[in-house]
């Protein structure tokens, strides 16, 4: 299978001309400045001749990408950026909070390319396929793991905008409670609120709390990009050491009944699979791990 045969369901197929992409909140408080902190961008053109743009254009900061790429079919680009571009700044240890941020990482490119995030810290690490604009939606739901260590650890999602105006609405289920956004108050369910985001900024949300199933949307239909998972967790809870997950997720118009799941290399390895299905968190649960 190449990587132009990947899709999804209902909406299209993960190569596309343009991305908004979000690197979240990947945090080790007991491990002071580990080496090998930065984020990368694997980028596959599907044709000869292709430039490629990578911008922030919300964001000013002097870690700001600005860069121009030429690639070429059958050849990955691997796209080293500055560790501060996640959301977290670099070398901070700030847990318990949520926060509205400008780094929104935009890709474009004159053809169709396909685009992979790292995340990547020394004792850390996760990594997600990118979806293009032309694939989102309005709608979404968060997957992540119960933190193992709260003092340490949260589960977190960002919903990051692609057009001014946008208002991205969070129905929180009574006995959730959510880090506060910046200076503000906790915000503790059961409630539902909108945070205003205009165009390549993005809200990052963060809890103690299990966060699957929580419903993400825009009442007017605007399309936002979603990402999803913990700054540390364990899974399954026996293994000793904890690590980052991320993974950008499609709206539900893309959502299907039927799913293949990839098998790790490993065989020593449990195999976890997450489930869950919309308004009920109850549902959510690992199987076979």
């Amino acid at each position: 299978m190449s990587v132009s045969d990947i899709q999804v369901q209902g909406v299209g197929d993960a190569t596309g001309k343009s991305y908004a992409i979000v690197f979240l909140s990947n945090i080790i408080r007991d491990a002071a400045n580990p080496k090998g902190d930065q984020v990368e961008l694997y980028i596959a053109p599907l044709e000869t001749d292709t430039i490629i743009n990578i911008t922030t254009p919300s964001y000013d900061g002097v870690d700001k990408p600005d860069l121009q790429l030429e690639g070429t079919v059958n050849a990955v680009l691997q796209v080293p950026l500055l560790s501060n571009i996640r959301v977290t700044p670099k070398d901070s240890r700030v847990i318990g909070r949520s926060t509205i941020t400008s780094k929104v990482i935009k890709v474009e490119a004159n053809k169709n390319i396909v685009v992979y995030g790292i995340n990547k810290k020394k004792y850390s690490t996760d990594g997600f396929l990118a979806l293009p604009l032309n694939v989102l939606g309005s709608e979404y739901f968060a997957f992540c793991n119960s933190p193992v260590n709260p003092d340490d650890d949260r589960c977190q999602f960002a919903a990051a905008a692609i057009a001014d105006d946008t208002v991205i609405v969070i129905d929180v289920p009574e006995g959730v409670s959510l880090d506060p956004i910046n200076d503000e108050e906790q915000i503790k369910g059961p409630t539902t609120f909108g945070v205003s985001l205009d165009s390549d900024q993005a809200v990052e949300i963060q809890s103690i709390f299990d966060l699957t199933g929580v419903r993400v949307y825009t009442k007017n239909g605007q399309p936002f990009a979603f990402f999803s998972g913990n700054t540390r967790t364990k899974l399954p809870t026996s293994r000793g050491s904890r690590d980052h997950l991320a993974e950008q997720l499609p709206p539900t118009n893309a959502w299907a009944s039927s799913y293949f799941s990839m098998p790790t290399p490993r065989k020593d390895l449990a195999e976890c699979v997450w489930l869950t299905k919309p308004n009920n968190k109850a549902a959510g649960g690992v199987v076979g791990c």
